[in-house]
């Protein structure tokens, strides 16, 4: 799972009655998280990270293995507007949708998720004490950042690209004369 903040407790609740079924649990976390993982008997098989960098992130991923590993074609995989915060889950109208395409799946998947989960450049581990410390690279390890891989990724940088289609002139009364 990608996000900002996890502090609803009902979800927290979940993640642990996950890791104590066996479940591994990945989290990448912006902002606040009120999860303490790697509690043995409790959350010893969840691991949450946040990456610190360059951008400001708010892209909201949520991936479940459905009993498979990830990456998997099999994953469900959701996008959404909230957080896993009270506010956005109980007084707030929020979106989530399944990604069904399969050509944006396997990119949320094998490019977005994993860059963040390899990420070893600018991440912070968050600790079972609610303390955090800096990733650091094992010996003989590649160093990784996402984001420099997300500025630098050609696919990314396609999508981002201007499209190049023709628009209707200038006069057509669906686009404005100017834009600006």
């Amino acid at each position: 799972m990608k996000f900002n903040a996890l502090v609803d407790t009902d979800v927290i609740d979940a993640l642990y009655e996950a890791s104590l079924s066996g479940v591994p649990v990945d989290l990448v976390i912006r902002g606040i998280c009120c999860l303490k993982p790697g509690v043995p008997g409790l959350s010893e098989n969840i691991r949450a990270k946040s990456i610190v960098g360059r951008f400001l992130e708010h892209a909201r991923i949520y991936a479940f293995g459905a009993g498979h590993g990830l990456p998997s074609e099999d994953a469900h995989v959701y996008i959404s507007s909230a957080d896993m915060m009270p506010r956005n889950l109980e007084r707030r109208v929020e979106a989530m949708i399944a990604i069904t395409n399969r050509t944006v799946h396997e990119q949320i998947l094998d490019q977005i998720m994993i860059a963040n989960l390899k990420d070893n450049l600018q991440s912070w581990r968050l600790l079972s004490d609610g303390t955090s410390e800096r990733v650091r690279l094992d010996p003989g390890e590649e160093p990784f950042s996402a984001h420099e891989y997300f500025m630098t990724i050609q696919a990314f940088l396609d999508a981002a690209a201007p499209s190049r289609r023709t628009f209707p002139a200038a006069s057509s009364p669906h686009r404005p004369a100017r834009l600006r």
